[in-house]
């Protein structure tokens, strides 16, 4: 059952105009529902590469951990997600699909219960998100494989901050985020997480 406690209303600003939920469109609604829900992200970053490229997340919330929200569009074939989605679960401490009234009984099928799944939906220039079912912590989630979104300074820096003095320059990303999982404790991974991708793409905005 819809959580109609979450509606959010996007005006296009076009009166007798019905908007395509395509992606920039559910991008621009998602975006604002984030910001305006308590408690709000400290930041939203868009098209963050993960797992060494192997997926790019549409729009990751950072909270005290990281929320990734992936679009599928009217337009889109809801059934890629489910390539997306291992690299998502290794990732994320909570993964949420973004979809439409066309898509809803499909995700419901396909996707694992811990999943989120946020319904977009449009009336005369208009666009309204609500929950479907809201993201549990992903039981997944993988210390080693989340590391490798950050870059090899990033990675460089983690290791420092958190005392490894044994590393070297020349050690590549995946040695590095093996040795830090296998070492540190995942809330200290979280953390450090967290902190560095608040600083990127907050100096991005400088």
């Amino acid at each position: 059952m819809v959580d109609k406690s979450h509606w959010h209303l996007i005006k296009n600003g076009i009166q007798g105009t019905t908007l395509q939920l395509n992606d920039a469109v559910i991008r621009k609604a998602l975006v604002n529902f984030l910001k305006d829900r308590k408690p709000s992200p400290k930041l939203i970053a868009e098209e963050i590469n993960i797992h060494n490229g192997n997926a790019i997340a549409d729009i990751v919330a950072i909270y005290s951990d990281s929320h990734c929200f992936e679009i599928k569009s009217d337009r889109d074939n809801i059934n890629r997600v489910l390539r997306q989605a291992k690299y998502y679960d290794l990732t994320f401490s909570k993964i949420t699909l973004v979809t439409t009234e066309k898509n809803k009984l499909k995700a419901q099928e396909i996707l694992p219960e811990y999943w989120g799944i946020l319904i977009a939906s449009n009336e005369v220039g208009e666009i309204k998100l609500s929950y479907l079912r809201k993201a549990k912590t992903n039981p997944k989630w993988c210390s080693e494989k989340a590391l490798l979104s950050l870059w090899k300074s990033e990675l460089i820096d983690t290791c420092l901050n958190l005392n490894l003095t044994d590393i070297k320059q020349n050690f590549s990303r995946e040695k590095l985020a093996t040795h830090l999982s296998k070492t540190q404790r995942k809330s200290s991974i979280r953390k450090e997480l967290t902190d560095k991708l608040l600083n990127r793409f907050s100096e991005r905005s400088l």
